[in-house]
């Protein structure tokens, strides 16, 4: 928000510097991110009566140079113009040779096509910006005895008076960063005059202010008669005032107009436009301007799009309409986006004579929902989407027609269509003296409390039959004061933070600890971390097609509003955000990736639609990906690419180091889809209750997959659920000495089908071998002739050892017959 201090100057006064206000707001709360100038530099221009226009008598291929003749009050000067929207008898800007405008843009004559032009006449942007005019803009014209619009004030020109004191420039404007709160108050003019006026103490009675209302000058036929309003959908807009303006002639805005919204950040348009511009800047109010004749039946409905509607909207864009999208219908079609934009159908334009003022209130998040359906946003919906004052309709609409009448010439309709079938209803809140006390650690009296929000504008009375209670009515254009806090919030911006001494806390303190998958979450990214792995983070948002492919669980949640179309489902798990990852990095050569994620992902709820009653399920997952050799570029021979015994390796460590105890690898009997079809495992552990718990799945990604996700690379996965290995039970910790005595190797080869798996030989092994088996160690893996086809020969080193002897040979040899038999009985092996 932009604050030209010259126009809050017309509403309050204060006694600090540019730099001192800007401070005492920003210590309110207030942030004023600059205080900056418009205008600055200017020097030597001068306003010139006009006293003759021609054409140029060598105009070029355009033929759109002119030649003006000036009188500036000290002598005749005569101008080569590119526009000649001026007429004689006009005042015009006027920058004479030697003058200086903004951003040390130095005045000259110059010789135009053999014609000497001694200066130059300027536009508004010329004059303030220093920057060259915008498209369609002409000469600022300065009419004799414009003011800024206050009544029985006047800023009189006349050839020859120094425009940057008779324009007020420089101007000094104030840059402030609104945050959500304090935007539903401060997006205006009178809403700053209000927060400097209490800032003052002056209060409410500091805010000069007249009624718009009683000063308008209507005549003619009664609004009624020449237009109708009708509410479909009182929900969504609870009131509209409409005003009629007959004979209005449409053109530039004066000068001061143009100026303030230049100084808003605002481009002029015409006087209508502007105007409607100008109070909202005022007073925070949206307003409208429709052509009163292209309103079919004169006619207003606010209701909801109707199927198949569309609406080419101000900026030339033809709108598909949903219906829940409020729209401003005449009799026959939609004419604007309530709260958004108008439409290119009831436009104000040159042919314009009768117009229809829109001033109304519509539901926030009715205007949020269009325009981020429709990627619109506008100065109204911004204003709208925060909640303006519903009080401000009135007057607001008054002011607009007020000044359309005085600039444009036309004539106010006594009375307005006002249809309000919500009224406003001011909240009403109790506040506890005492507990204003303990949230801000200063003792403040009721009175002094009640005095800090009556600055402010909220209306505070002793609650009957208590004590220190204050009832306090919340203003019309406080919509964000909704709590005590928020009560208390006030109090202390008006008292001052520095104000406020700082003290220890009190009550009883409690150790704070963090929850145990957070603190499992933690050793997860150290473990991984020290593997050489790098850490992402990635949104939470994800494309519905995409996680279908690559999620754990069921179709992902969508969004009724998405952000963006790709970005419109709610993630079931971290795969696919990774695999993602992975692709956009191979596009840019990056060939070598060790990834992981730890994040949560929403399922939908387990039983029936979501609902208020049936939320989605939240769930914490660990995902890990790898692709690519080992460094390259480096005398050491490069690493082979990561594979399924590669992230095997990783979920061992991950799981080691999280204490997990007795996970195995099993085969899953449906397969994840997602993976290789023979290149994938199951993580199990033993449950709390003694059955399997599912850890997660670790494999490779499925050529199918990849090449749908543009990985044109072997990509090894893991994914862990960290709430179910949360739940496994924790491997018991035990601390032995060294050994003392040697260990004894035997080596043990078997042929075996494929089918048979390998950790189903080692447990063989472990149990027939005993309590003297210290390891086994499978070290090679053959299948060719002379084994039979469809097995395979693994071969198996077992470590003997005695924590309390030497072991002989005959014990040992006792013991591995026991192995070589059980591998014989229990699973068929044939030993070679």
């Amino acid at each position: 928000m932009r604050v030209p201090l010259g126009w809050l100057r017309d509403y309050c006064e204060w006694p600090w510097d540019a730099t001192g206000l800007a401070e005492q707001l920003t210590m309110a709360g207030v942030k004023v991110e600059a205080v900056g100038e418009l205008g600055a530099g200017l020097r030597g221009a001068v306003a010139a009566r006009v006293t003759a226009v021609e054409p140029h008598p060598d105009p070029g291929p355009g033929g759109r140079l002119w030649l003006v003749g000036l009188d500036t009050g000290a002598g005749e000067r005569s101008v080569v113009a590119g526009t000649a929207n001026m007429k004689t008898g006009d005042l015009v800007a006027y920058a004479p040779p030697g003058s200086v405008l903004p951003g040390d843009w130095e005045i000259g004559s110059t010789n135009l096509r053999g014609v000497e032009s001694e200066g130059m006449v300027l536009s508004l942007s010329e004059l303030v910006l220093g920057e060259h005019p915008r498209e369609g803009e002409g000469v600022l014209i300065l009419a004799a005895g414009d003011g800024p619009g206050l009544p029985g004030e006047a800023r009189p020109v006349a050839p020859g008076t120094d425009l940057a004191g008779a324009l007020g420039l420089p101007e000094t404007i104030l840059e402030l960063d609104l945050t959500p709160n304090y935007a539903t108050h401060l997006q205006s003019i009178i809403g700053v005059a209000r927060e400097v006026a209490a800032l003052t103490g002056a209060g409410p009675s500091g805010v000069r202010f007249s009624d718009p209302v009683s000063l308008l000058r209507p005549g003619g036929e009664p609004a009624e008669v020449s237009a109708s309003v009708e509410i479909e959908d009182p929900e969504l807009c609870p009131r509209y005032i409409a005003r009629v303006i007959r004979g209005v002639a449409v053109g530039p805005s004066p000068w001061w107009i143009q100026l303030r919204l230049l100084a808003c950040g605002m481009r002029p348009i015409n006087n209508i436009v502007d105007i409607t511009n100008y109070v909202m800047l005022e007073y925070g109010q949206p307003l409208h301007a429709f052509d009163l004749e292209r309103l079919e039946g004169r006619r207003i409905v606010v209701r909801r799009a109707r199927p198949d509607e569309r609406l080419v909207t101000l900026d030339g864009l033809e709108r598909d309409l949903t219906g829940d999208m409020l729209v401003i219908a005449d009799a026959a079609r939609p004419v604007a986006l309530a709260g958004v934009m108008g439409g290119e159908g009831s436009e104000v334009g040159p042919g314009t004579v009768d117009i229809l003022l829109e001033s109304a209130c519509f539901a926030p998040n009715s205007v949020r929902r269009t325009s981020k359906a429709l990627g619109l946003v506008s100065e109204a919906s911004t204003r709208f989407d925060k909640g303006p004052d519903p009080e401000a309709v009135d007057p607001a609409s008054a002011r607009a027609a007020g000044l359309i009448a005085a600039v444009a010439g036309g004539t106010v309709a006594p009375g307005s269509v006002d249809h309000s079938p919500r009224p406003f209803a001011p909240r009403r809140l109790r506040l506890r003296s005492q507990r204003v006390s303990a949230l801000l650690g200063v003792d403040l009296r009721p009175a002094l409390i009640a005095a800090y929000l009556g600055r402010l504008g909220f209306g505070c009375r002793p609650a009957a039959g208590t004590d220190g209670v204050l009832e306090v009515t919340i203003p019309s254009w406080r919509g964000d004061v909704s709590g005590e806090a928020d009560l208390i919030e006030e109090v202390a911006r008006l008292h001052g933070y520095g104000e406020i001494p700082p003290t220890l806390p009190r009550g009883e303190t409690t150790v704070g600890t963090r929850p145990k998958l957070a603190r499992l979450a933690d050793r997860v990214r150290r473990t991984l971390v020290g593997l050489g792995y790098t850490e992402v983070v990635t949104s939470s948002l994800v494309d519905p097609e995409r996680e279908r492919l690559l999620g754990p669980g069921p179709d992902p949640l969508e969004l009724a509003n998405p952000l963006a179309e790709n970005r419109r489902g709610l993630r079931t798990g971290l795969l696919g955000n990774l695999v993602e990852v992975v692709a956009r990095n191979l596009s840019y050569g990056e060939r070598r990736l060790r990834l992981f994620e730890v994040g949560t992902a929403n399922w939908p709820p387990a039983k029936g639609p979501l609902s208020p009653a049936a939320l989605p399920v939240e769930k914490r997952y660990l995902a890990v990906v790898a692709t690519g050799r080992g460094e390259e570029g480096s005398w050491l021979p490069p690493t082979a690419e990561p594979d399924f015994f590669h992230m095997k390796g990783i979920a061992s460590v991950v799981l080691w180091e999280l204490g997990v105890a007795g996970w195995t690898l099993r085969r899953s009997p449906a397969g994840d889809r997602r993976l290789h079809p023979g290149r994938q495992a199951l993580l199990v552990a033993e449950g709390p209750n003694g059955g399997p718990v599912e850890l997660g799945v670790l494999g490779e990604l499925h050529p199918r997959v990849a090449r749908e996700c543009d990985v044109d690379a072997r990509v090894s996965v893991l994914e862990l659920d960290l709430d179910q290995v949360a739940r496994a039970p924790g491997a018991v910790v035990r601390v032995e000495p060294l050994p003392r005595f040697p260990a004894v190797l035997r080596d043990v080869a078997v042929v075996l089908p494929r089918e048979v798996e390998a950790g189903r030989i080692e447990e063989v092994i472990r149990r027939s071998a005993g309590a003297l088996c210290a390891g086994v160690r499978l070290f090679d893996v053959y299948h060719g002739h002379p084994v039979p086809e469809g097995q395979r020969s693994t071969a198996w080193r077992i470590v003997y050892r005695s924590v309390e002897r030497s072991l002989t040979d005959a014990e040992v040899d006792e013991v591995h017959g026991r192995v070589r038999q059980a591998l014989t009985d229990e699973l068929g092996a044939v030993l070679r």
